[in-house]
C-alpha cells in the first residue's frame, strides 16, 4: 500500500535498543514467570490464569525514512511452569503509538512455531496515542481498516493480502492467518515471540509493553489409598483424587470408576460442587459429575464390597478417569489404575453352648450349639467338633441344611465331627443329645465341648471353641413285684414265687436291699437269688425273714425264686400271702413301687381215684386171679406223696405185682397173703396202672374173696368219694355138677 513518508517511523518496544542500550528483562507485573496454583474451591472461583508481560523499555525510534523490523525483533516473553495444553490466547499490546498505524504488521509466533498476524494495514492514516488492544479470539470486532483505532477488545485483523514480514529464523513464512486457535492443543511453555515491522518509511511509533494472557487445561486423576489386598467381604475403601492443573475453571467435568468383578458398589463421599448418582444394580462403573471444578483438586472417598466367597489371590482391578468436553493435548494423565490382592479371612465363632446345670446319671443332655460365620470372608472347608464326654453316650444329632456329619453309633462315645465346604456369613444351630451313662457318680461334672474350624485364616482363634459344664445328680426308680405259682395252691403243695425287682432309673441303685418274710402257714423251701446278690435265709423247713443285698443294680429287673411248701393241713380258702419290699441308697423319686404283695388261695389240688377189677369171676383152688389196679389224678395240678393200697386177699396167695415207674411198693411174700403198698412222690394228671396176679389157695368151703385198692395224697382232693374201689371174686372148692334138664 502506497504511503505517504511523513517522518521517520519510530518503535519502542520492550527489551528493545533504547539509545544504543540493551535493556535487561524485567516482568513489568512481577519478576520472570508467575503460574499460581491455587487449592481447590468451589465453581465460580477466581482462576489461576498468569498473566505474561515482556519487559519494560523506552520508546523506540527507526530511521526515519526506513521501512523494516522494530527493534527489538522479536521482542520475547518465555514462559515455563504452565500446566496443560492451551484451551485460549490472549494478546495485549499496552501504550501503542504511532503516526501512521495502516503501516505496523505485528506477527505472534508461539513456542511450537505456529504464528498469528495480530493486526495489519488497519486504522488508516489517523495517529494514535498510548492505546490499549486486547487481541481475544471470542472478541465482537475486528479492528477498523480506516480508523481510527481507540482502546478496546479486538479479534486479530489482517486488512488485505498478508504483507511480508523481515526474515528472522523463528519467524515462519507467511501468509499468516487471525486465528489465535492454532495455539490450542500447544504447549504454552516456551519462547512467545512478538514482530513488529513498518512496511512503509516515514512513519514512527512505540509499544510500551505487551502481555499474553494463556488459558490452558490439564484434567488429572489420580487412584490414592489403594491398598494392596483387601480380605474378601471387606469394604474396599479408597481414593480419587482429581486435579484440575490447568489455568481456569472446566466445566462440565466427569469422573468415571470403576466397579471390578467380585464387587458391589457401597457408597462414595464427593467433595461440594459434584454430584456422584448411585450406579444401577450390577453396574460396572460409577461416575460423578461437575458443573464447574475450579483450579485446584478434589478427592472423592470410594467404598466398594468384595463379595465375602471371591477366592484368595483374585485380583481387582480399579481405574478412574477424569474429562471433559474440552481437548486436552495430554490424556494420558486422564486415567489411573491399581490392582487390589483378594485375601481372605473368617472369624468363626462358637456364639453359645448351652447345656442344663445338671442331670440324673442315665438322663438325657441335650448341648445346643450356636455357631456364627462373622466374616468377612466365608469359610472354605468349615469342620465343627463336638466331643462326647466320656461319661456319655451318643443318642441323637440334629444339624443345618448342607452340613455332612458323622457320629458314633447309638450307645456309643466319640466324636461328632461336621463339615460344611463354604461356610457363608451366617448363623446355625447343633443339637447334640447323648445320655450320662447310669452308673455314672454323683457329683461327677459332664463337659459339653464345641470347636469350629476351616481352611481360611481366622483373625481370632480365642472364640473359636466353648464349653459348657453339666453337674451330676443320681435317681433311681426302684419297683418290685411278686407273682406266685400255682395259685389257687394245696396244702402240703409248694409255692413258688417270683420276685422280680426293677431299676427304672434313669441311674444305677447303689447299696440296694431286698427284703420279705416267709408268709404264714408256708415253710422255707429255697431261693434262687441273681449274679451279684448276697441273701440270707431261714433253714429249710423253717420260717423267718430273708434279707438280698446288692452294691449296685442297674437299669433293667432281675428276679428272684422262692419256694415254700403250704403246711399240710391248711384249710380250704385260707389266703397265703408273701410282702417283700425295696430300698438303695440312691434317691428314689417314686417310692410307692418299693413294695409288693403275692397272695395265693389255699384250694383243691388234685382229684385222684383208683379203680380194680379181676380178670374172673370165679376161681378154683390152684387158680390164678389178674387184678388190674388204675390209679388216676384227674387233677388239676398233681399229687404230692401219694400212697396206694391194695392187698393179697385171704384165701389167695401172691404171685407177683407189675408196677409203674417211679413208684415203689412192699408186698406180701410169694405164696403169702397181705396187704400191699405202693408210694410215689408225684403223680402227675394221668394214669398209672398195677398188675397184681394171685392163685387160689385150699379151703374148706367156698368162699369170696375181697379186693379193695385205695388211693390218698396229702393234697386236697376234690372228690375223695372215687378215692376207693373193691372187687370181689368166688373161690370153690367144692365139685358143683350142673346136668341138664330134660322135659318130656
Amino acid at each position: 500500500m502506497l504511503r505517504r513518508l511523513l517522518a521517520r517511523l519510530t518503535f519502542r518496544a520492550p527489551g528493545l535498543y533504547n539509545g544504543g542500550t540493551w535493556l535487561q528483562q524485567s516482568a513489568l507485573l512481577t519478576t520472570g514467570i508467575a503460574f499460581l496454583v491455587l487449592a481447590l474451591a468451589l465453581a465460580g472461583a477466581p482462576s489461576a490464569r498468569a498473566v505474561y508481560t515482556s519487559p519494560t523499555g523506552g520508546p523506540v525510534t527507526m530511521p526515519p525514512a526506513t521501512q523494516g523490523a522494530a527493534t527489538p525483533y522479536p521482542s520475547t516473553i518465555d514462559v515455563s511452569g504452565v500446566n496443560g495444553s492451551i484451551v485460549s490466547v490472549v494478546v495485549r499490546l499496552n501504550g501503542l503509538s504511532h503516526t501512521f498505524p495502516d503501516d505496523l504488521d505485528i506477527v505472534l509466533v508461539g513456542p511450537s512455531g505456529q504464528a498469528v498476524m495480530l493486526m495489519s494495514d488497519v486504522g488508516g492514516s489517523t495517529p494514535i496515542t498510548n492505546v490499549n488492544l486486547v487481541f481475544d479470539a471470542t472478541a465482537a470486532s475486528a479492528l477498523p481498516d480506516a480508523g481510527p483505532i481507540v482502546s478496546g477488545t479486538y479479534r486479530p485483523t489482517n486488512i488485505g493480502a498478508n504483507d511480508p514480514m523481515p526474515a528472522d529464523p523463528n519467524l515462519p513464512a507467511g501468509p499468516y492467518g487471525t486465528a489465535l486457535s492454532v495455539y490450542n492443543l500447544t504447549n504454552p511453555n516456551g519462547a512467545w515471540r512478538l514482530y513488529i515491522a513498518e512496511d512503509e518509511n516515514g512513519s514512527s511509533g512505540s509499544l510500551t509493553s505487551w502481555q499474553i494472557e494463556i488459558v490452558t487445561i490439564d484434567l488429572q486423576a489420580t487412584l490414592a489409598s489403594v491398598p494392596s489386598s483387601v480380605n474378601a467381604g471387606d469394604p474396599l475403601d479408597y481414593n480419587i483424587t482429581v486435579t484440575n492443573a490447568g489455568t481456569d475453571p472446566v466445566s462440565n467435568v466427569t469422573v468415571t470408576g470403576m466397579i471390578p468383578a467380585n464387587t458391589t458398589f457401597n457408597q462414595i463421599t464427593p467433595p461440594g460442587g459434584w454430584t456422584c448418582p448411585p450406579p444401577a444394580s450390577g453396574a460396572s462403573s460409577f461416575s460423578c459429575t461437575a458443573t464447574s471444578f475450579a483450579v485446584g483438586t478434589a478427592t472423592f472417598n470410594v467404598r466398594l464390597n468384595v463379595d465375602p466367597a471371591t477366592a484368595p489371590g483374585t485380583t481387582l482391578p480399579l481405574s478412574a478417569t477424569v474429562s471433559s468436553a474440552i481437548p486436552e493435548a495430554n490424556t494420558a494423565n486422564n486415567s489411573s489404575s491399581a490392582t487390589v490382592t483378594v485375601t481372605t479371612s473368617a472369624n468363626l465363632e462358637i456364639v453359645s453352648l448351652t447345656a442344663p446345670a445338671s442331670i440324673n446319671a442315665g438322663e438325657n443332655v441335650e448341648a445346643v450349639v450356636t455357631v456364627r460365620n462373622n466374616g468377612p470372608s466365608f469359610a472354605d472347608s468349615a469342620s465343627l467338633s463336638l466331643p462326647l464326654d466320656t461319661d456319655t453316650t451318643f443318642v441323637a444329632l440334629t444339624s443345618p441344611d448342607g452340613w455332612n456329619c458323622t457320629t458314633p453309633a447309638v450307645g456309643e462315645t466319640g466324636t461328632v465331627t461336621c463339615t460344611l465346604p463354604t461356610f457363608t456369613l451366617t448363623s446355625v444351630e447343633f443339637r447334640l443329645t447323648t445320655r450320662v451313662k447310669p452308673n455314672t457318680a454323683s457329683g461327677a461334672t459332664i463337659d459339653s465341648t464345641a470347636t469350629i474350624s476351616s481352611a481360611t485364616t481366622d483373625p481370632n482363634a480365642s472364640n473359636n471353641t466353648r464349653q459348657a459344664t453339666t453337674s451330676v445328680t443320681t435317681r433311681a426308680d426302684l419297683a418290685l413285684t411278686v407273682s406266685d405259682e400255682p395259685d389257687p395252691v394245696s396244702a402240703g403243695a409248694q409255692l413258688t414265687y417270683a420276685i422280680t425287682a426293677t431299676n427304672n432309673g434313669p441311674s444305677n441303685a447303689s447299696v440296694v436291699t431286698l427284703t420279705t418274710s416267709i408268709p404264714t402257714n408256708t415253710t422255707f423251701v429255697g431261693l434262687d437269688a441273681p449274679d451279684g446278690w448276697t441273701c440270707t435265709t431261714p433253714g429249710v423247713g423253717d420260717i423267718g425273714p430273708i434279707t438280698c443285698t446288692a452294691p449296685q443294680v442297674g437299669l433293667g429287673n432281675v428276679t428272684f425264686t422262692l419256694r415254700v411248701r403250704v403246711k399240710q393241713g391248711t384249710p380250704v380258702g385260707t389266703t397265703i400271702t408273701l410282702n417283700a419290699g425295696i430300698a438303695s441308697a440312691t434317691t428314689d423319686p417314686n417310692s410307692a413301687n418299693n413294695t409288693a404283695t403275692g397272695e395265693s388261695t389255699v384250694t383243691i389240688n388234685a382229684d385222684l381215684s383208683v379203680t380194680i377189677s379181676a380178670d374172673k369171676p370165679i376161681i378154683r383152688p390152684g387158680e390164678t386171679l389178674t387184678y388190674t389196679v388204675n390209679a388216676n389224678n384227674s387233677g388239676p395240678e398233681f399229687a404230692n406223696d401219694v400212697t396206694l393200697t391194695m392187698a393179697a386177699p385171704n384165701g389167695t396167695s401172691f404171685v407177683s405185682l407189675q408196677k409203674p415207674l417211679g413208684w415203689d411198693c412192699t408186698t406180701p411174700a410169694v405164696g403169702a397173703s397181705g396187704a400191699i403198698t405202693c408210694t410215689t412222690p408225684a403223680l402227675d394228671v394221668a394214669t398209672d396202672t398195677f398188675i397184681l396176679i394171685v392163685t387160689g389157695d385150699t379151703a374148706p368151703d367156698d368162699i369170696t374173696l375181697t379186693n379193695t385198692a385205695t388211693i390218698t395224697s396229702p393234697a386236697t382232693d376234690g372228690n375223695p368219694s372215687n378215692n376207693s374201689a373193691t372187687v370181689t371174686t368166688e373161690l370153690q372148692v367144692k365139685l358143683r355138677v350142673y346136668l341138664p334138664l330134660v322135659t318130656r
